[in-house]
C-alpha cells in the first residue's frame, strides 16, 4: 500500500494514535540469509496500513550490524515512513556530520538520536566506543543543519550557505530507574533535549504503568510540549531472564514480573498467547494516559505484530485502568517524582512530600569533603572580584607565551591526576560537573546528563558509580542540582598544545576560543585577513556565546596577528579590541583610527546579532598609546601624550634587508610616506561617509580613490 502521510504530519497535525514498528537489521548483506529474513519481515510490516512507520536500529547493543540507512532504502523507495537511528557510539562528529548528509540525500527525514549501547563485540576483539559527541551534542548538530548554519568552506573562496535539511528529530528518555539521583537527572536531561531540538520522544522500554503516568505529567507540570511514543516490547522466558540480568543497559525486570515470565514460559506454547495480550495491554495503557502512540519491538514475527494490534483494537475505552494497577512492577524504594494516586495506582498532580522535604536546607545531606575543598578554592581564587582572582589573572597574563607558561601546565596536570585523574582533553570540564571528570570516569564521555544505561546507579562499563548520580548527590548538598545540566549543548573541544585551566578561567576563555592559538601563521596569510578585515563592510567582531564564536571565520584574524612574530606590534589591536574576548576581538575601525591617528567618529552601523551582542563594552581610544611605532608619523602629532617631539624609535619591520625601506617610510617627504598616509585617510573617511580628500598633503578625491582602489593590495 502506498502510504502517503509522513511522521511528522501524523504527530503534529493529527491526534491520531499512530504505531511504530522496531526492526533489528542484520549481520552481513541484504543478499545473505538473515538480511532476506529481516527484509521479507519489513515488507510484510509495510503492507498493514496500521502501522504508520517502521523503525530501524543502529548497532544495537553494542553489536556490528548493517547500516540502518540499507534496510530503510527498498522500505523508503516503496513509499514506507522509516525512523533511521543514529548513534554516537561509532562516529566522531565529522562522521555523523557525513552520515547526516547521507541521510537527508537518501530522503530519511525521520532520525531518531541516541548516545548509544557501548560495543561489546567487534572484529578481533571488541571495539572501542568513539563517544566524540553525545545526544544532545547531536541534536545540535542536527538541528544547525537543519537551521541552515553550515558553509560550503573552498579555499580562496567566500564560504557559500549550504541548503538546510528538513529532520525531524527525535530522542530517547528513560525513566524507569530505581534511585532519585538516576530519575531527575533523565528528566533534566529530556528538557534539555527538547530545547536542543527534539521534536517526539520515545520512552524507553519499562513494565510500570506508574512511571509512564509521570513522565507524561512531568512534561505538563514544567510545560514541555512534545509527543511522546510509549515502548512496548514483547516479553517471552528468554528474554525476561536476559533483561533481568542486566545484559541491555538500562532495562530491568523485577524479580515479580520475572517469576511471571517463567511461569508463562512453561506452558505449552511456551506463553506466546500471554506475552502477545500483555503487550496488547500495554498498548491500551498508552493510549489512555495519553501517549501519541506505541513503539512496538520484539523477537517476533509480522503476524504476531499483527495479532497484538487486533487484541488491542477489542479492548474497551476504560479497560486501561485495570491493566494499570496490574502492570506496576516497580521495585522496593523505588523514587517516584509524584506523589501516588490512591484511586487509580498511578500518579497524582502532587510532587512527592518526601522528595520536596528532602530539598529543605535541614533535610540536605553533607556533601564530601574532597568537594567542599574544591568549592572553596574554585570560589575564592576563580571567582570575579575576589583578591585572589585578581592576583591569579595579573600573573596569567604575565606568563602567558612566555617561558613559564609549558611548566606551569606541567605542573598542573600532574596535580589534576592524582586529584581527578585528568587526561589533558585540553576542555576541561571539572567545574560543570561537581569535579568529575568525564574524560576518564566516564565511558562514554557524557557532558550533557547521564545517560540511560545506568542500573542501580552504576555505570553499564565496570564496577563504579555513574559520575552523573555522584555529582547530584554533591550539587543537591547546595541545592544547586537542578541547574546542572546547564541550558545550552555542551560539546568537547580538543586542542593541542593546552594551556593551565586557571590561566583559562583568569582570562575568562572557553576552550572554543582557544582553537587556532597554537598555529603557526604564514605572513602572507595574516595579511590577506588583515586586509580582507578593513574593508567596507569591516565591522567589530566580538562574538560572545560559544556557538557564534565557532561560526565567526574572521576571529581567526585576531588570533593569527596576537600569535604571529612578525606581525606582533598588531597584537595591541587584539588585546585592545575586546574586554569579554581578550587576544581575539578584532576592530577594523578602530585599526583605521591608530593608523590616521585622530579621534574619527564613525557611523554606527549595527552589526548582526550573530556577531554583535549590544552589552559588549569596548575599550576607548587612548592617545599615545598605539602599539605601532610608526603611526605618529602618519598622524603628523606627538609621539607622546605630552606634546613633545622626539626621535622615532626603530621600527620593529626593521632588519638587514628592510632599513632602506625603513626609511623612506619614516621619512615625510617620501613618496611612500605620502602614499600611506593618503590611503589611512581614506580608509577612515570611508568609514564616516565622506568624500575622501587629500588633507594637507594636498591629494585631491581623485587621488584618494585611487588609494581606495588599490587598497585591495594593501596600504603600500
Amino acid at each position: 500500500m502506498q502510504k502517503t502521510a509522513t511522521l511528522r504530519y501524523l504527530l503534529e497535525e493529527t491526534d491520531r494514535f499512530i504505531t511504530c514498528v522496531e526492526l533489528v537489521t542484520s549481520r552481513g548483506t541484504l543478499a545473505d540469509r538473515g538480511g532476506k529474513r529481516v527484509l521479507e519481515m519489513a515488507r510484510c510490516l509495510a503492507a498493514d496500513s496500521r502501522i504508520d512507520a517502521l523503525s530501524i536500529t543502529d548497532n544495537p547493543g553494542g553489536n556490528p550490524m548493517l547500516a540502518a540507512d540499507a534496510l530503510g532504502t527498498p522500505l523508503k523507495e516503496g513509499g514506507q515512513e522509516v525512523i533511521i537511528h543514529l548513534s554516537c557510539k561509532d562516529f566522531n562528529r565529522n562522521g555523523l556530520l557525513g552520515q547526516a548528509w547521507k541521510l537527508a540525500n537518501g530522503g530519511f527525514d525521520n532520525i531518531l538520536t541516541l548516545s548509544g549501547d557501548y560495543p561489546i563485540a567487534g572484529y578481533q576483539g571488541q571495539a572501542s566506543g568513539v563517544f566524540d559527541v553525545d545526544s544532545v551534542g547531536l541534536l545540535q548538530l542536527l538541528t544547525d543543519m537543519n537551521e541552515g548554519r553550515f558553509a560550503a568552506d573552498a579555499p580562496g573562496r567566500k564560504p557559500r550557505p549550504l541548503k538546510p535539511t528538513r529532520f525531524y528529530l527525535g530522542a530517547v528518555v528513560n525513566n524507569h530507574k530505581r534511585l532519585e539521583s538516576e530519575v531527575m537527572p533523565q528528566y533534566f536531561k529530556l528538557a534539555k533535549k527538547i530545547r536542543t531540538g527534539a521534536r517526539f520522544i520515545i520512552s524507553q522500554i519499562g513494565y510500570d504503568a506508574r512511571k509512564q503516568d509521570e513522565l507524561l505529567k512531568y512534561l505538563t507540570l514544567h510545560d514541555l510540549q512534545v509527543p511522546v511514543i510509549a515502548n512496548v516490547f514483547v516479553l517471552s522466558g528468554g528474554v525476561a531472564r536476559f533483561f533481568h540480568a542486566g545484559r541491555i543497559p538500562g532495562v530491568e525486570v523485577t524479580d515479580e514480573l520475572l517469576a511471571l515470565a517463567q511461569k508463562q514460559a512453561a506452558s505449552p506454547d511456551k506463553g506466546k498467547a500471554f506475552f502477545l495480550e500483555f503487550a496488547a495491554q500495554q498498548c491500551a495503557i498508552a493510549r489512555g494516559l495519553g501517549y501519541r502512540g506505541a513503539y512496538l519491538g520484539g523477537h517476533i514475527n509480522a503476524e504476531e505484530y499483527g495479532r497484538i494490534l487486533e487484541l488491542a483494537a477489542q479492548y474497551a475505552a476504560d479497560d486501561w485502568r485495570d491493566f494499570a494497577r496490574q502492570i506496576c512492577y516497580s521495585r522496593p524504594g523505588e523514587f517516584f517524582y509524584f506523589a501516588q494516586d490512591p484511586d487509580t495506582g498511578l500518579a497524582s498532580t502532587q510532587v512527592n512530600p518526601a522528595y520536596l522535604a528532602s530539598k529543605t536546607p535541614s533535610s540536605q545531606q553533607r556533601a564530601s569533603l574532597p568537594y567542599r575543598i574544591n568549592r572553596q578554592i574554585h570560589d575564592r581564587v576563580f571567582e570575579r572580584g575576589q583578591a585572589l582572582f585578581r592576583l591569579g589573572a595579573a600573573l596569567s597574563r604575565k606568563v602567558e607565551g612566555g617561558k613559564l607558561q609549558k611548566p606551569l601546565h606541567t605542573v598542573e596536570h600532574a596535580l589534576k591526576i592524582a586529584a581527578f585523574d585528568c587526561r589533558d582533553c585540553g576542555d576541561c570540564s571539572l567545574p560543570d560537573i561537581a569535579y568529575l571528570c568525564p574524560e576518564s570516569q566516564c565511558v562514554k564521555n557524557q557532558r550533557n546528563g547521564p545517560c540511560g544505561g545506568t542500573r542501580q546507579g552504576q555505570c553499564e562499563v565496570g564496577d563504579k558509580d555513574c559520575i552523573w548520580v555522584r555529582a547530584y548527590d554533591r550539587l543537591k548538598a547546595y541545592g544547586e542540582e537542578e541547574q546542572m545540566l546547564g541550558d545550552s549543548a555542551v560539546i568537547k573541544v580538543g586542542l593541542t598544545g593546552h594551556e593551565c585551566l586557571g590561566q583559562r578561567l583568569f582570562a575568562e576563555r572557553s576552550p572554543r576560543e582557544e582553537e587556532g592559538r597554537g598555529v603557526k601563521p604564514n605572513f602572507r596569510h595574516c595579511m590577506r585577513l588583515l586586509k580582507n578585515a578593513i574593508s567596507p563592510q569591516c565591522r567589530y567582531y566580538a562574538p560572545t556565546s560559544r556557538q557564534e564564536r565557532a561560526d565567526d571565520a574572521e576571529l581567526s584574524v585576531g588570533r593569527l596577528l596576537g600569535r604571529s612574530q612578525w606581525l606582533r606590534p598588531l597584537a595591541g589591536i587584539a588585546r585592545s579590541g575586546s574586554r569579554a574576548v581578550p587576544h581575539h576581538g578584532f576592530c577594523a575601525e578602530e585599526f583605521c583610527r591608530r593608523m590616521v591617528g585622530e579621534q574619527a567618529s564613525f557611523p554606527d552601523r549595527r552589526p548582526s546579532p550573530s556577531i554583535l551582542s549590544s552589552n559588549h563594552d569596548r575599550r576607548p581610544f587612548v592617545a599615545g598609546r598605539s602599539p605601532f611605532p610608526w603611526d605618529r608619523y602618519h598622524a603628523g602629532r606627538a609621539s607622546n601624550g605630552s606634546g613633545r617631539n622626539r626621535q622615532p624609535s626603530p621600527s620593529p619591520l626593521s632588519g638587514p634587508r628592510d632599513r632602506g625601506c625603513n626609511r623612506n617610510f619614516r621619512r615625510r617627504d617620501s613618496r611612500l610616506f605620502r602614499r600611506r598616509r593618503v590611503w589611512c585617510r581614506a580608509q577612515s573617511q570611508r568609514h564616516t561617509g565622506r568624500e575622501p580628500d587629500g588633507g594637507r598633503f594636498g591629494f585631491g578625491p581623485i587621488e584618494c580613490r585611487t588609494a581606495l582602489r588599490r587598497s585591495s593590495r594593501g596600504p603600500l
